[in-house]
């Protein structure tokens, strides 16, 4: 698995609350309200706490956490989308993460390694993106190899914001480079 260049992904969840109360005036034009970031913040850490005690998470604390976390999202997404950039139009990527545990969170970000995979194995990607127009988002999956085929191979599409691509290997996508 790759690991992170992003310092916030090693920041602590209560840190990460402190950060944002005390720079407020840095994320108060993403976040808006103060009051209501609060509050969010405190159901996510009261949610953290269940789950760094190895105590079950009821459904309706994973209802409550999906909701912060897409309420949190949409903020990020008007506030991008109100810019005159090329976020006003296109969907970000939260990130796609496949079955073997890396995950790319922007275009930038390239897998480190690419595992060996075999004829008859499924791949699974777990896609999550945000639009700033509410579209319906269609994801396009291809193989592309620098050796051979130079023509990328179709693999499929998947639909949604949150959305899992499941690509079986066939034969086709497989080779061995030759010199």
């Amino acid at each position: 698995m790759a690991v992170s260049q992003d310092l916030l992904d090693y920041t602590e969840a209560y840190h990460l609350q402190t950060l944002i109360l005390k720079h407020w005036d840095a994320v108060q034009p993403i976040l808006q309200d103060k009051k209501r970031t609060e509050t969010h913040l405190k159901t996510m850490l009261s949610i953290r706490n269940t789950i760094a005690h190895a105590r079950p998470v009821a459904p309706f604390e994973r209802h409550l956490l999906a909701g912060v976390a897409g309420q949190i999202q949409n903020l990020l997404s008007l506030y991008r989308s109100s810019s005159n950039g090329p976020d006003a139009f296109y969907a970000s990527i939260n990130y796609v993460r496949d079955s073997f545990g890396e995950q790319i969170t922007d275009n930038n970000d390239r897998q480190a390694t690419i595992p060996r995979v075999s004829v008859g194995q499924t791949i699974s990607f777990e896609c999550s993106a945000t639009d700033p127009k509410s579209r319906e988002l269609t994801w396009t999956f291809s193989l592309q190899s620098d050796h051979y085929p130079r023509i990328p191979v179709e693999l499929g599409t998947a639909f949604g914001a949150n959305t899992t691509f499941e690509w079986k290997v066939s034969e086709d996508h497989v080779a061995r480079i030759r010199d």
